[in-house]
């Protein structure tokens, strides 16, 4: 089929993020309409970044151009695309690994700490493609087509350590996993001060192994390359799962971390559905539903007490065409 032959629906995104450091609050607000008649391929993301902002705002500028840059996405095949959204997270960490030289690192010898999760929702031939590593998440909303009830339903998995398949991906890459507080962790092989190293029956050992990190799959992270496998422990790869848009669609979240701990995908879904439903308000409101996902997860935090949270939220309305 022709590209030109596909009808895309109009998308309207609107994305919100509240970041808390000490006791002062920054948020951060966005806003754009996509008409489905121009727009071939959309694309939308969340990086919810760690130990530095730097493989975060790496990649919200540089993964969609690796993306689209893979000859295999221009094919009009779903095995295509979905090689062409894997190669593209890789080249992008490849690229980013080479930048990261410039980043702050725990000592002139060491690679850089920072990494980010990063998931993607890629509008393009009448379906959604999306890619995700890391422990942000993707929720799907439609309506029940018998009712005017929206359902939420969560399209991505968290990629945990701990889960059998992620953890023999990591032992396979010569990594190990350790667990901290309850949580599996990647464990990070620090360097001992001389003076620490403690004998071992092979012989001094200048490491200490820490329980590091509680995801299993990002983009950075490059002190846990192997260099004599020459592969990743934290794996870059994505999981990638497509859906054909269907009439019933109407949004699409994207939320961090923070926010998903708050907040469930139903309870996500319902917020937009009934802030771009309101009745009896003034002339002037305009829905804002990234901003009341937000609203609604610190108010979830005050009620139970919580320590503060970084929450960012991403919200895709469907208008179907």
């Amino acid at each position: 089929m022709k590209m030109d032959a596909y009808v895309s629906p109009n998308l309207t995104m609107t994305a919100y993020g509240l970041r808390t450091v000490g006791i002062k609050k920054f948020d951060s607000r966005d806003s754009e309409k996509f008409d489905g008649k121009d727009s071939f391929c959309s694309l939308f993301g969340i990086f919810n970044g760690h130990n530095g902002d730097e493989a975060s705002f790496y990649a919200k500028a540089n993964l969609k151009k690796h993306i689209i840059a893979q000859e295999e996405f221009w094919n009009d095949d779903d095995a295509s695309i979905t090689s062409a959204i894997k190669k593209g997270f890789v080249s992008c960490q490849d690229a980013m690994w080479h930048q990261s030289l410039q980043w702050p690192r725990p000592s002139s010898d060491s690679p850089s700490l920072s990494g980010t999760s990063a998931s993607v929702v890629i509008f393009t031939r009448g379906k959604i493609f999306i890619g995700h590593v890391g422990d942000s998440k993707v929720v799907l909303g439609y309506q029940d087509p018998n009712s005017q009830h929206w359902i939420g339903q969560a399209m991505t998995t968290i990629h945990r350590p701990g889960d059998p398949k992620e953890r023999a991906m990591i032992e396979a890459a010569g990594g190990k996993v350790s667990w901290k507080g309850g949580l599996a962790n990647v464990v990070l092989r620090k360097p001992r001060p001389e003076d620490m190293g403690y004998e071992t029956r092979s012989g001094l050992n200048q490491y200490e192994e820490v329980p590091f990190l509680p995801i299993s799959r990002s983009l950075g992270d490059f002190w846990g390359y192997n260099f004599q496998r020459q592969v990743h422990m934290v794996s870059p790869t994505p999981d990638v799962t497509v859906v054909e848009i269907n009439k019933n669609f109407r949004c699409i979240i994207l939320g961090n971390h923070g926010l998903w701990k708050l907040v469930s995908p139903q309870n996500a879904v319902h917020v937009v559905a009934t802030d771009l439903g309101r009745n009896g308000v003034p002339d002037w409101y305009v829905p804002y539903p990234s901003k009341r996902l937000v609203e609604h997860g610190v108010a979830s935090l005050v009620s139970q007490y919580l320590h503060p949270e970084n929450i960012s939220a991403v919200t895709v309305v469907i208008e179907q065409p």
